[in-house]
């Protein structure tokens, strides 16, 4: 039978795993593929998919963190387990902190423009804030994957 902090750590892992999977795929795939479209498929393209993954990543994040921060306390303080597991937590914060300063301002803009049916002279410009902050996030993602993969182990 698993324990509580075996069932955290798998819950954490997989909601985890989506948000990062996605952010690593924009970094390494989408962001070359993009750099090829015009302004107007780029703005509208992007636009779209911020629109419904505003909501829908969510619904993955914050339960993947609420069981990460969970797991600090589930495993014992001081233990390996709830050090990994606070480290990771801490990668969360910074992906929230990051998706707060180089997402979600662009994110809104594109929105608004792809709803207008309009393309922004900067769009190339939000992208390209977009994608730097994107890499952070992927980083510091899969630090938080990867420290919570290690507490799986741990045990």
């Amino acid at each position: 039978m698993f324990d509580l902090p075996s069932i955290l750590i798998l819950f954490a892992i997989l909601c985890l795993g989506v948000t990062y999977g996605a952010q690593t795929f924009f970094a390494v795939i989408a962001r070359s593929a993009l750099e090829r479209t015009d302004n107007a498929a780029l703005g509208q393209v992007m636009g779209r998919i911020h629109e419904v993954a505003m909501l829908r990543m969510a619904l993955f994040g914050f339960p993947g963190a609420f069981a990460t921060f969970a797991l600090i306390f589930a495993t014992g303080l001081g233990s390996v387990r709830s050090w990994l597991a606070t480290v990771a937590f801490l990668m969360l914060c910074a992906d929230l902190g990051l998706s707060a300063i180089y997402g979600w301002p662009v994110n809104r803009k594109l929105i608004a423009a792809a709803q207008r049916g309009e393309t922004l002279p900067e769009t190339r410009a939000l992208q390209r804030r977009w994608d730097g902050g994107n890499l952070a996030r992927a980083f510091v993602a899969g630090v938080a994957v990867a420290c919570l993969t290690l507490a799986a182990l741990a045990h």
